[in-house]
């Protein structure tokens, strides 16, 4: 495995550190009763998406959770426990940074023009989508389709994985997981190869 693919599995674990939830979560709280890790979560949107600055975090909106719905800013999105930064019509409940947290990830193991864009998703000269699993590697951000779409790092992989070299789709992959339960970070194995709809990937 190359360096730089051992830095984002090593950054992302650290970022899942403490376990079970990581370095943002709502079951913790800090002293004025915000978000536990809500300045790591603002940091990551901040830093990895496209077009974002300062100013965003005073735009204000509604977030619909459950059967209520609450008027905040972008900030207080971050701030406030079960809250998220506001998404609109496309997203009442705001939102899902799973893939702005990997991205986040893939920027401070040294590939800095990695970009998250709405819409999009990863963006880069260097960066490629590719369709099903065949040649999936650790350090790669993979999605997976279900309730709603979901990127994660992949940490693990077993030796042999493609369907084609004897794997199959239950083999299970341990990925680290933004926007997890609770809003967390956590690494699980919850995921198999046959939940793979497509990943990013980088030379190296």
């Amino acid at each position: 495995m190359s360096a730089i693919r051992e830095k984002i599995v090593q950054i992302a674990r650290e970022e899942a550190s403490p376990p079970p939830f990581g370095k943002v979560s709502d079951l913790d709280l800090d002293a004025d009763g915000n978000r536990a890790g809500w300045k790591r979560l603002k940091q990551y949107f901040d830093e990895t998406v496209e077009g974002w600055n300062s100013g965003k975090w005073l735009d204000r909106g509604s977030i619909r959770f459950g059967k209520d719905t609450f008027q905040l800013t972008n900030l207080q999105g971050v701030q406030r426990p079960r809250m998220r930064v506001i998404q609109g019509k496309s997203k009442p409940s705001g939102v899902s940074w799973c893939g702005i947290f990997a991205t986040w990830v893939w920027r401070q193991a040294g590939l800095e023009n990695a970009q998250w864009a709405a819409g999009f998703g990863v963006k880069n000269n260097d960066v490629k989508r590719v369709a099903g699993r065949a040649g999936l590697q650790v350090g790669d951000i993979m999605v997976v389709y279900g309730a709603e779409v979901h990127h994660a790092i992949v940490a693990e992989l077993p030796s042999v994985y493609d369907l084609d070299d004897g794997g199959t789709p239950d083999t299970s992959i341990i990925t680290v997981n933004g926007n997890s339960t609770n809003q967390s970070i956590r690494i699980h194995n919850e995921y198999k190869l046959s939940n793979v709809a497509y990943y990013y990937t980088f030379p190296g």
